[in-house]
């Protein structure tokens, strides 16, 4: 007689590959904004006097952020894929990935806030950045815990 399997975990492993689906979109148009404040911009708009320097150091790094978010959109697709297929090599997998990705999205959040204290960007431009962050963190979370129960471990060989 072959084992009954919880639907959570293939139903998990889809909602993974939407949100690497959502996150190459992401990741893609942050690659395509890499070049919205050129080098020779001014910094310091001289009629209102607002200072962009923030802008700048977050759009100087969209290229690189556009890129992680597309690797890890892949690796997590491909984490999500085999996740369906009961793979344990998977399930440690988008464990390992998840703890790396809350660790930079952390290290983001804490770089907006700085920035926010600063001056150096508006405060309504942060909060989507700030609510996005949260919602990837609770997510990644949410999928390290849910992973890691005994009775789900039980089914991946």
């Amino acid at each position: 007689m072959e084992e009954v399997k919880p639907k959570s975990i293939k139903t998990v492993g889809i909602i993974i590959i939407g949100l690497s689906i959502f996150s190459n979109g992401l990741g893609s148009l942050a690659l395509s904004s890499g070049g919205f404040f050129e080098q020779n911009s001014p910094l310091t708009d001289p009629r209102t006097g607002l200072d962009y320097s923030g802008y700048y150091l977050f759009f100087n790094y969209m290229l690189k952020f556009g890129l992680a978010m597309v690797l890890f959109g892949l690796l997590f697709l491909v984490g999500g894929i085999f996740l369906t297929k009961y793979k344990n090599w998977a399930r440690v997998s988008l464990i390992a990935l998840s703890s790396i990705f809350i660790l930079g999205q952390i290290l983001i959040l804490i770089i907006v806030i700085k920035l926010v204290f600063n001056k150096s960007i508006y405060f309504l431009f942060s909060i989507g950045i700030i609510v996005a962050i949260v919602f990837f963190i609770a997510i990644s979370i949410s999928l390290v815990i849910f992973l890691n129960k005994k009775q789900i471990k039980g089914h991946f060989v």
